[in-house]
């Protein structure tokens, strides 16, 4: 009888079936085409192999491919002709600037035949060719097909099928039932990555180190079924170690391997075991050599991504715990462990969840190399560098739960005014937030170790572990992990910053006064913007859970609409998609809610504003600084511990002083004149030592001098100076400091408009009487409460200064915000990108959606921030006008995610992309 060491193709269509299985595909969604007009596609077809000779081959290919096989769909044979005038065409639209159709349908019929069976038309055949193929792509898309074996007599036909199915149903996944190494070299230019490979032998290097010292490598599989041939035709007793890849564990004929192509070659999905027949032929020697199952030395961007991440880590770690010994050090203090504010509950929950993910990043690369999976050669350096990973993961987790997480659990006083945990829920509501987080955290780590150790008779969790150390665009599952997380870690970074704002950066605002003439108008627009600026979901506390839970329906409604589960599926089986879908649903939820923050935020200061516009105080506001050009304010670097308004203010105050005469301005206003310029002298003296902040532009050298010594000399008659001491105030005292500034311009601000600017407005403006305010007192303005106009314009700077540092917080808190959700885009973006999921035009249309989305809320707040009439006194541009500048600015935010997208719509720009990046890559490996 014929034997072979090559399968046939009942056995193809067999482990075809076998991989429909593993990867979830019912049969009805998978096709299998083939080259006709040949006998080489009777055994593909359903009908013939049913009725085959062998009645145990056709049993057994019958029983898994159950009642409906995979339909059976021919293309022409020899269709060189269509592939040589395709590529033409391809060639000749890519040098001329007008478009052109894939092939030139001419009417000339040249009189030459061909060898065996003669073209009589060889210019009109490849034009019926390529009808054909069209049609047969027309019909994988209108039946959306998953998945569709490729099988043909030609490796150049099956090239140009794989080029023309993957740019026609870029949504079907394609596996080669004859790989050859040309696809390797074709995946450098072409999208073909993510190409699955069914075949009898491994066409990767790293397994012909596990069957003996002198492996053997050939270009495709029929060369190496040719060559065990004709070394078991030499000699029978050949013993299996001399044979090429030849036997697999137990088994003494070769498996069907699973592959799937990268950029740098084929990795291993899975093994299937032979089918338990006489089809191969099989040596007489006696005896089963062991395999060397070993994975091999880590790629070197394995070694520098470990190193980048164990270094940051370590430094991360160690700078929190030298913030907790060090309580003056400003320096990145937002990642402090003080808890002395409302907001540091939240800020210290997403500093431990910052602490959780670094961690569960380094874990994503050293798991596959825990347990028995050693390396082959192990050596200094790589076992340097585990330990460099090892302290890495550590260092975050003593962090977290010796110093974050103690203290949050143990902690049990409550801050006065935290409304986020109330003294009677403080508890639980703390406990429960903490067990969350850690089971996040053990939980990514249990089934990413079941990922990688899983036990499997098809090895499939030793091959995963193999291309999680590769680390290569396309066939690594680490990649899209480690950039969701990554993705999280950043939110939770700028999140930290934006409490840690809201917590210690927050100036103090009374609208009392200001709201006798819009009743209660200004107080609720400022609360509201303190309160989502401080609430975790810019919602009130009891209603943040409820939201959650509806928002994570909704988004899970969505996932199944989209039927995320089938576009977002992989070759790493069930487990991983689930545990990759949760993480990005995390993700994608998390850059919502922000979004969503933004826009309300937004909302509450733009109504703000709008009030503030509609007095006559508005006139008063002006450019806060003169060093930063005309760009947009909601770009700026806006420091909010610089004492620039401070330094304007006593400035004016100064002023005010000297027109003490005026009887509106004699009142016991002169206290709270004396704590604000002892709160600014006290900054003043403590910028000399630390310098926090960088003294204003516009005070030359002349001015300063007079009028601060003038303050302090009226200061010091009462309190003196704090002397030459150099002993620095702590974070605590410090934010003290400014809560005491912030406090009395408050208290200044509130007496000013009561006393001075709303009598004045009531008799230049105002036609109509204050809230509450007595009818015969808006008949009459007594004399004494006249002032000059001089006064009423200090005045008037004052309170509008008092309100631009409020203005400055509310922006520089959006700005925090429009950042994490820039990059954190950016990170989804990447992370849909990187690995050959089943739909990637799926995933491209949604990234495009919601970058539209994104973008056109963000072009919103941006355009309505730029246009605003006091942001534009702020920043010294034009109320109503975008100049060159915000569009300049605007690419800042906007260039990484444009980027992205457009690479995962046109393959072309991320080909144009990773050649760039190219170079830097192989120079690591």
């Amino acid at each position: 009888r014929f034997r072979g060491t090559n399968e046939d193709t009942i056995g193809k269509q067999l482990y075809f079936c076998h991989v429909l299985d593993y990867l979830g595909v019912p049969h009805d969604q998978a096709a299998s085409l083939i080259e006709g007009e040949t006998g080489f596609s009777k055994g593909f077809r359903f009908e013939e192999a049913s009725t085959h000779d062998d009645d145990d081959a056709a049993a057994e290919f019958k029983d898994p491919c159950g009642s409906v096989p995979p339909r059976v769909l021919l293309f022409p044979r020899d269709i060189s002709h269509l592939r040589n005038v395709y590529r033409d065409a391809i060639a000749a639209s890519q040098t001329g600037n007008t478009a052109q159709q894939a092939i030139d349908f001419s009417l000339k019929d040249p009189e030459s035949g061909e060898d065996s069976v003669p073209v009589f038309s060889s210019t009109q055949t490849p034009v019926s060719q390529y009808s054909v193929i069209t049609e047969l792509t027309n019909e994988i898309r209108r039946d959306r097909l998953r998945i569709v074996q490729l099988g043909a007599t030609d490796v150049l036909d099956s090239l140009f099928l794989a080029k023309v199915l993957r740019k026609e149903c870029p949504d079907t996944r394609l596996l080669i039932t004859t790989p050859d190494v040309l696809f390797i070299q074709e995946a450098q230019t072409d999208s073909l990555t993510g190409t699955l490979a069914l075949s009898s032998y491994p066409l990767f290097f790293a397994a012909k180190q596990w069957f003996g010292a002198n492996p053997t490598t050939h270009a495709d599989i029929n060369s190496e079924g040719v060559y065990n041939a004709m070394r078991l035709l030499l000699a029978r007793d050949v013993p299996l170690e001399d044979l090429s890849d030849y036997y697999w564990k137990s088994q003494r004929h070769p498996p069907s391997w699973l592959t799937t192509l990268g950029k740098n070659g084929f990795s291993p999905v899975k093994v299937i075991p032979g089918r338990s027949n006489d089809w191969f032929a099989e040596t007489k020697a006696h005896g089963i050599p062991p395999l060397d199952l070993r994975l091999p030395p880590p790629s070197r961007v394995w070694t520098l991504a470990i190193a980048i991440l164990s270094s940051f880590s370590l430094l991360f770690a160690g700078w929190i715990i030298y913030l907790e010994y060090r309580p003056a050090t400003m320096i990145c203090c937002s990642v402090a462990l003080d808890h002395d504010y409302a907001a540091d509950s939240c800020r210290l929950f997403c500093l431990l969840a910052a602490l959780l993910i670094l961690p569960a990043m380094q874990a994503i690369l050293l798991i596959p190399l825990i347990g028995n999976f050693t390396l082959r050669s192990p050596s200094e350096h790589y076992w340097g560098i585990q330990a460099l990973g090892i302290a890495g993961f550590c260092a975050p987790l003593l962090s977290a739960f010796l110093w974050l997480g103690k203290r949050l659990w143990a902690s049990t006083h409550s801050v006065a005014g935290n409304r986020l945990f109330k003294t009677p829920r403080d508890g639980p509501a703390r406990k429960t937030m903490l067990a969350l987080l850690l089971l996040f955290f053990l939980a990514l780590l249990f089934v990413w170790t079941l990922c990688c150790y899983r036990p499997s008779p098809d090895s499939d969790s030793f091959f995963f572990s193999l291309r999680t150390l590769e680390l290569e665009p396309g066939s690594s599952p680490a990649l899209p992990v480690l950039t969701v997380l990554l993705g999280l870690l950043l939110l939770c970074l700028f999140h930290t910053t934006r409490f840690y704002f809201a917590g210690y950066q927050r100036p103090v605002l009374f609208t009392g006064a200001l709201d006798r003439i819009f009743p209660g108008r200004l107080k609720r627009f400022s609360r509201k913007v303190n309160r989502v600026l401080l609430a975790p979901m810019n919602l009130s506390p009891r209603r943040q859970l409820a939201w959650a839970a509806i928002a994570a329906l909704l988004l899970l409604a969505i996932g199944l609409l989209c039927r995320a589960d089938i576009n977002l599926s992989t070759v790493d089986g069930s487990l991983f998609n689930a545990f990759f879908l949760s993480l990005l649903a995390l993700l994608i939820f998390a850059i919502a809610a922000t979004c969503i923050q933004i826009n309300v935020a937004w909302k509450a200061l733009q109504s703000l504003l709008r009030s503030l516009h509609a007095l006559p105080i508005a006139s008063a506001f002006t450019r806060l600084s003169h060093n930063s050009g005309k760009s947009p304010i909601w770009v700026r670097h806006l420091d909010l511990r610089s004492l620039d308004i401070p330094l304007q203010s006593a400035l004016v105050l100064h002023d005010l002083l000297i027109r003490e005469k005026e009887p509106a301005l004699k009142t016991d206003m002169d206290v709270w004149m004396k704590e604000y310029w002892v709160a600014v002298r006290t900054l003043l003296e403590e910028d000399k030592t630390r310098r926090i902040c960088q003294l204003p532009v516009p005070f030359s050298k002349r001015t300063i001098p007079e009028h601060i010594s003038f303050m302090l000399s009226w200061v010091d008659r009462d309190q003196p100076a704090r002397g030459t001491t150099t002993e620095l105030m702590t974070r605590s005292e410090l934010r003290r400091a400014f809560c005491d500034l912030w406090r009395s311009g408050a208290v200044l601000s509130q007496d000013l408009c009561e006393r001075v600017l709303i009598p004045e407005w009531r008799g230049r403006f105002l036609p109509w009487r204050t809230v509450e305010e007595p009818e015969e007192e808006n008949s009459t303005k007594s004399p004494e409460a006249e002032v000059s106009e001089d006064a009423y314009n200090l005045a008037q700077a004052f309170v509008a200064l008092q309100f631009s540092m409020f203005i400055v917080y509310a922006v520089r808190q959006i700005q925090n915000l429009l950042w994490s959700v820039s990059l954190g885009f950016l990170m989804l973006v990447i992370a849909l990108s990187c690995y050959s999921f089943q739909s990637p035009q799926a995933i491209s249309r949604f990234l495009l959606a919601a970058f539209v989305v994104i973008g056109c809320f963000t072009w919103k707040w941006m355009t309505q921030m730029e246009r605003n009439p006091i942001l534009s006194r702020l920043a010294g541009s034009t109320a109503g006008e975008l100049n060159k500048d915000f569009y300049f600015k605007l690419v800042s935010y906007g260039a990484l995610p444009v980027l992205g997208v457009l690479a995962s719509q046109f393959p072309s720009i991320s080909t144009f992309l990773f050649s760039w990046v190219q170079p830097t890559l192989e120079a690591f490996r």
